[in-house]
């Protein structure tokens, strides 16, 4: 249990003390502001006083210090570990803490930390590190010695690293350290980097066992490393407010690419034609990418589980080629204005679970072969202003969930509504055209033992609001 008490016991030395009663009861310890607190070496001191020191908080989950500049000098050449050995969560910081992370974590934001500060910390097999780096970090590297480095290339376990200094980080000395343990690279908010030189593409591939790559605000880069698609180990790619980036790299991604996600990418025109070559892509997510007119000409690709596209204004089409995509299961349309109303006209694929449409605003109907898709269990119409019946055929009898918010212009609901034997919600808000519902909705309002109404409001026998949970 956490303890809500502040510890400001000193000895004559100005030595912060912990009452022995807290080794086993001390959870979560926060210290801010103490520019002068040292973490001090092993001593005697413990076994003198009666005291102990941080590493006999045995039940020290999570530690936080804050604007503690001076914490970790002692140990810059020491290799023992001056923390407890059950520590899930550390922050290191001076401008406070942004994200919890629910591995162990090592957070480092600000001041003038460096690689030689961590190193107590960098080279103990207790901790998994995520290391948040500003500017100067990485530069001041170069004054570990080569047995240091050695010492580091065997010990570190950084598994997640987030950084604002993308030219810092990408040299070849750090990136050699890192190719066995990082999985995770966060490049965020750097404000310089508009290409990726030879030198740094070159430190980006030796990162072997990278398996997340992200790019979140960086606001100048007018393109990705154009050697992507040789980190063999990348499963998942996401680019997120990069406004100055047109096109992804045209040399291709990685084959093992499972997830890609693209988002408030302003200028991105097209993604890469060979998309569908990647043939363990799984997840594709487009949003907010007002630039693009089209997806891939040479189409998607079969293993294709997710498609989701929303708010990508210009966009006049999706591909043709959807009835091929035989392991989709998730099809979101979100916000695309000025894709046409005939567009699933052809057969959308049977694998499909979940069909969502978002503001599309020139749809007027489903496709009439609806009905044969057998596995579709979710279907969620939203501000479609011209649509004015679900389907002129019949409903799969798989459908789990139906929802429609504000059709305007939808005057019925399928009168086959009591065949679908699987349903389990019905949503209708906001559809004023509705003056009668079935009879099977319309028992719903009695004792009927499948059907609770939840919200059934007629107003001159226009339908305005109704919810309807349907009880298995």
């Amino acid at each position: 249990m956490e303890q809500q008490q502040y510890v400001d016991q000193e000895d004559d030395n100005g030595l912060l003390l912990f009452p022995p009663h807290l080794s086993d009861s001390l959870s979560n310890l926060r210290i801010h502001d103490c520019e002068k607190l040292i973490l001090a070496l092993v001593t005697e001191h413990e076994e003198e006083t009666g005291r102990h020191g941080l590493q006999a908080l045995r039940s020290l989950q999570s530690l936080e210090i804050i604007r503690c500049s001076k914490f970790l000098s002692a140990y810059k050449s020491s290799s023992s570990f001056g923390f407890p050995p059950f520590l899930e969560d550390l922050y290191i910081g001076d401008h406070g803490i942004f994200e919890m992370l629910s591995r162990t974590v090592l957070f480092i934001q600000g001041g003038d930390s460096t690689w030689e500060d961590m190193w107590p910390l960098l080279t103990q097999d207790q901790l998994d590190l995520t290391v948040l780096a500003e500017s100067n970090f990485f530069c001041r590297f170069g004054g570990l010695q080569e047995e240091q480095l050695l010492l580091l290339k065997r010990s570190l376990k950084v598994w997640k690293l987030c950084t604002y200094d993308i030219l810092g980080f990408l040299v070849k000395p750090i990136c050699n350290l890192l190719f066995s343990s990082l999985t995770t690279l966060y490049f965020v908010a750097d404000e310089v980097v508009e290409h990726f030189i030879e030198e740094q593409e070159e430190a980006l591939q030796l990162l072997t066992s990278l398996q997340y790559l992200q790019f979140y605000s960086c606001e100048k880069l007018q393109c990705l490393p154009t050697q992507l698609r040789r980190l063999t180990n990348l499963k998942k790619l996401k680019i997120w407010y990069c406004p100055s980036i047109p096109s992804l790299p045209k040399d291709g991604l990685p084959s093992s690419l499972e997830q890609l996600k693209v988002s408030d990418c302003k200028k991105l025109q097209c993604l890469p034609a060979e998309l569908h070559t990647l043939t363990n892509l799984e997840i594709l997510k487009i949003r907010d990418c007002p630039s693009i007119r089209s997806l891939p000409k040479g189409g998607l690709p079969s293993s294709l589980e997710q498609l989701k596209v929303s708010d990508c204004k210009k966009l006049q089409c999706l591909p043709a080629e959807l009835h091929t995509l035989t392991n989709l299961k998730k099809l979101e349309i979100k916000n695309c204005p000025s894709i046409g109303s005939g567009l699933l006209k052809d057969d959308l694929p049977s694998s499909l679970e979940e069909l969502e449409i978002i503001y599309w605003k020139k749809l007027q109907c489903l496709p009439a072969e609806l009905h044969t898709l057998t596995n579709l269990k979710k279907l969620n119409i939203e501000d479609c202003p011209l649509i004015r019946s679900l389907s002129k055929g019949r409903l799969p009898s798989s459908l789990e969930k139906l929802k429609v918010i504000n059709c305007k212009k939808l005057w019925c609901l399928p009168a086959e509504l009591h065949t679908l034997t699987n349903l389990k919600k019905l949503k209708i808000c906001d559809c004023p055209s509705i003056r009668s519902l079935p009879k099977a909705v319309q028992q719903a309002n009695g004792n009927h033992p499948k059907y609770h109404t939840r919200i059934f409001l007629v107003t001159k026998g226009i339908v305005l609001d109704l919810y309807i949970h349907l009880a298995l």
